[in-house]
């Protein structure tokens, strides 16, 4: 048996109440096409198995409901309502409850509280109720008013209109909706002619001023209510906001218990590279460095950037670069914490992007921003003199005007960050991974002997 909580969720789920929208839209046609006696003698049958099944998908669905909130299921109004609305419809409809077979119609009702838009147009009716209390009185005392005037003033003149009180209010509604009161009026004014003054003051009182004030009442009610929601939806997204401030916090008290630990066993202060480290570690940064002979390495490091930033990692944390031939070691991270995939499915993307590139392959699965950005990295390779680019598990050496991209395992690539010398020498980097066994280093593209697809070195694509 399942437990409440997956029962909420089932019936919380937007698929779940999509559906049974549908079968309220389904059940209210199938009504409809009943009162038809031409397609009920063709279909009759059928439609009757249709509003046996929606029925009972309704109860299915009312005590899935039931089950999931237990007691404060009765506390929503709208749950109410449509226990109500299924509640009818379950009641036999032979004998003298025959009458109740036309009350099925209602279950069509049920889409008010499937929509929230409708909810809320109701709502706002519901809560305008007082109001149009107030004024309903006032134009209850207008009408009596000038019910008694004119049954004072036009009786003798046109009885059939205004012979007495009944009557009067009568014809008086029906000019207050603007229904044949010129007919009413000329037959008075014939024989009194400034009859027109008084239904002139009546029509402009009772439908112009009276009537106009109950769809203020409304409009004001329904503000409201677009009011309410919008401060519902601002203390939502607090709380998740708050929620979010909570796991940072956490992170925070992570690291300061792991900068306390170290302290206590009297190792030096932690900096930049421990905390890349740890969290490295636990698989939320990864390690990056950019290598040139060049004296300036900077662009080369900003297409590197370019191109993570392509795939959502942003940089997180650098060292200073060197000079002389330029070196410089960073970390990436996520720039969404909450990205699908990972920031190794993220990085893999990015692998298969170079490797596809530097072999001049279509790449169909990859946009054509992130196709730009790797090809001006490559650009940007070929244009140096010699080049070492770590990416986490990637490795880009080029030397000697040949590039190579390879991919190594976690271990040696930790082996190839953690010797620093090492990732300024490509012709030793090159060694180094020709020397790996296949399980933890293999060449995806360009290797030692091959020349890069494209340029004479560039590998453009």
């Amino acid at each position: 048996m399942i437990s409440r909580d997956r029962a909420r969720t089932i019936v919380e789920h937007r698929r779940f109440q999509q559906i049974i929208i549908w079968v309220i839209v389904v059940n209210a046609v199938a009504l409809g096409l009943e009162t038809s006696s031409s397609v009920m003698d063709a279909t009759g049958a059928l439609l009757h198995v249709v509003d046996r099944v929606t029925l009972a998908i309704f109860v299915v669905e009312l005590a899935s409901r039931l089950y999931a909130y237990g007691w404060r299921f009765f506390r929503d109004p709208w749950n109410v309502f449509d226990f109500l609305i299924v509640g009818i419809s379950l009641l036999p409809a032979s004998g003298a409850l025959s009458v109740v077979r036309t009350l099925r119609v209602l279950r069509a009702l049920r889409l008010i509280s499937a929509f929230p838009a409708m909810r809320r147009v109701v709502s706002g009716l519901l809560a305008s109720v007082p109001g149009m209390a107030a004024i309903g009185a006032l134009l209850a005392l207008i009408v009596y008013v000038a019910a008694v005037m004119a049954t004072m003033l036009f009786g003798d003149i046109a009885p059939e209109f205004f012979g007495n009180m009944g009557t009067t209010m009568f014809t008086l509604f029906q000019i207050m909706t603007g229904e044949s009161w010129p007919e009413i009026a000329r037959e008075v004014m014939g024989a009194a002619p400034l009859a027109w003054i008084f239904f002139v003051v009546y029509i402009l009182v009772s439908s112009f001023a009276v009537l106009n004030l109950f769809i203020a009442v409304i409009v004001s009610s329904m503000e409201r209510q677009v009011a309410d929601d919008l401060v519902e939806v601002e203390e939502r997204h607090a709380a998740d906001q708050a929620a979010s401030d909570r796991l940072v916090l956490e992170e925070l008290r992570g690291l300061r218990t792991e900068i306390a630990e170290l302290r206590a066993a009297g190792t030096r202060e932690p900096g930049v590279e421990d905390t890349a480290a740890f969290l490295t570690s636990q698989g939320r940064w990864a390690a990056m460095s950019v290598y040139t002979s060049a004296d300036d390495g900077e662009p080369l490091k900003a297409a590197v950037v370019a191109v993570l930033r392509e795939f959502g990692i942003e940089v997180a944390a650098e060292l200073p670069p060197t000079r002389g031939s330029w070196a410089q070691r960073f970390w990436a991270k996520l720039r969404n914490s909450d990205a699908a995939g990972g920031l190794q499915t993220r990085l893999k993307k990015v692998e298969q992007a170079l490797e596809l590139q530097q072999i001049g392959k279509a790449q169909a699965d990859i946009d054509k921003s992130k196709s730009d950005a790797v090809a001006v990295l490559l650009e940007a390779v070929g244009q140096q003199d010699e080049v070492v680019i770590r990416i986490g598990s990637l490795a880009i050496v080029k030397m000697a005007g040949k590039v190579a991209v390879w991919t190594i395992s976690e271990s040696k690539a930790a082996e190839l960050d953690a010797s620093g010398d090492l990732l300024g020498r490509p012709a030793q980097v090159l060694a180094f991974l020709q020397n790996l066994d296949s399980q933890d280093a293999v060449a995806l593209a360009g290797e030692t002997g091959e020349e890069p697809a494209g340029d004479d070195s560039a590998g453009r694509a």
